[in-house]
């Protein structure tokens, strides 16, 4: 067989690995279009931090104060295709729980500046906990929910901090193995640049972990929700949504849960 004949093969087999090794990112991050409403997030109970959105500048971490001194302060930590809009409607209930509230936006979402990858997201997170400590919010206060993406964010920030507990909606072991799982044909685990890998990681958070997954759940498969609760510390708990997807689990009773985990908490006595 000429050797022709089996390099245009190879030749767009490797074209093809190049060409999703170069847009891999366009394939994580989905920003929706448009920000957030100002007069729509304060109806929700949102106002920016201090400081945020300064001279016409887009508010990147958005502020539902606890209701009473000691009371946990979730920061939540949205999926890829969401933004800090869909997380204020979609805490409603924490808030009207008495808890605080704050919500992160990505760089790239929501009209924030820059662009998205795991490294930026991870120093706008760490960014935002440097905030609530200035506001005398310690770690010992903090619930980080991640959602979907958010999870490879709020592991990373788990480790080391000694944080009240930890909310899992809908992970994934790791991007790496999300992308080697759908392009099975390729050597994509390899060639991901922002592996988000909550697997390496979460035996290591020594704090409370919530897990959530739906059964149903066809963006990441429940298996890796199993995965990740078998390799976690205790104290841990895993609920797994018989007819949940990966978007609706808060029309599977999640809520419930999630405020049922945060009463469980120790509470810190201190504002």
């Amino acid at each position: 067989m000429p050797l022709e004949f089996l390099a245009l093969p190879a030749l767009a087999y490797a074209a093809i690995v190049g060409y999703l090794a170069a847009r891999q990112r366009s394939f994580i991050f989905h920003p929706p279009a448009g920000r957030p409403d100002p007069m729509d997030m304060a109806r929700a109970g949102f106002a920016p931090a201090a400081g945020e959105g300064a001279a016409g500048a887009t508010p990147r971490f958005w502020i539902s104060p606890a209701q009473a001194p000691g009371t946990p302060m979730v920061v939540f930590l949205h999926g890829n295709a969401s933004m800090v809009a869909d997380g204020a409607a979609k805490l409603a209930p924490l808030r009207e729980a008495g808890l605080g509230v704050m919500l992160v936006e990505y760089p790239g979402y929501g009209g924030a500046a820059g662009r998205p990858s795991e490294a930026s997201i991870l120093r706008q997170a760490e960014e935002a906990l440097g905030i609530l400590a200035r506001a005398g919010i310690g770690s010992e206060r903090i619930v980080l929910w991640g959602e979907s993406l958010g999870t490879g964010v709020a592991t990373r920030l788990a480790v080391g901090r000694g944080v009240a507990g930890v909310i899992l909606e809908a992970p994934f072991t790791s991007v790496a193995d999300r992308a080697q799982e759908i392009y099975w044909w390729t050597p994509a685990r390899w060639i991901v640049l922002d592996a988000f890998d909550n697997l390496s990681r979460i035996a290591s958070i020594g704090a409370p972990l919530l897990l959530l997954h739906g059964e149903r759940d066809e963006t990441t498969p429940a298996a890796h929700g199993r995965r990740l609760l078998a390799a976690a510390a205790e104290p841990k708990r895993g609920i797994f949504f018989r007819e949940g997807g990966h978007v609706d689990l808060a029309e599977h009773g999640m809520m419930h849960e999630v405020l049922s985990f945060i009463s469980s908490l120790p509470r810190d006595g201190n504002a």
